[in-house]
């Protein structure tokens, strides 16, 4: 009996890891991971970050900072364990082919690679500006 060959749900980070993987042949320096870290940066630590500056006087200043320099040491192993657990060789093949009817634009890789980036600037300006 043939064994059935593994089926995949295709999602937003997908497209993401996709578009990053892409940019490789325009960047070498630029790679699927690198793009998923910008947007789990972004989207997971700028709010934790935002919530404990917000939150910051009511602690006591040393509690803090503690909380600021533990959430790297989360983030970043996290995020290591998952790209390692979700995207494994099959998994990498299936994305690749299921985006390869897609046609690429560097210019909109490149916009989606930098978009935290223009997030997060806009999100400081608008509170320094609201200040």
């Amino acid at each position: 009996m043939k064994r059935k060959a593994n089926i995949y749900r295709f999602y937003i980070w997908d497209y993401l890891w996709w578009t990053g993987e892409k940019l490789q042949d325009h960047h070498r320096r630029i790679t699927g991971e690198d793009m998923l870290l910008m947007y789990i940066l972004f989207l997971v630590s700028y709010p934790l970050i935002t919530l404990f500056a917000l939150a910051g006087p009511a602690f006591v200043n040393r509690s803090f900072f503690i909380c600021l320099l533990t959430l790297p040491l989360v983030l970043i192993p996290a995020w290591w364990i998952w790209n390692k657990k979700i995207y494994s060789a099959g998994r990498r093949e299936a994305v690749m082919k299921h985006y390869a009817d897609v046609n690429f634009n560097p210019t909109k890789g490149f916009f989606l690679f930098f978009m935290p980036v223009i997030f997060f600037l806009a999100a400081n300006t608008t509170i320094c500006l609201l200040m």
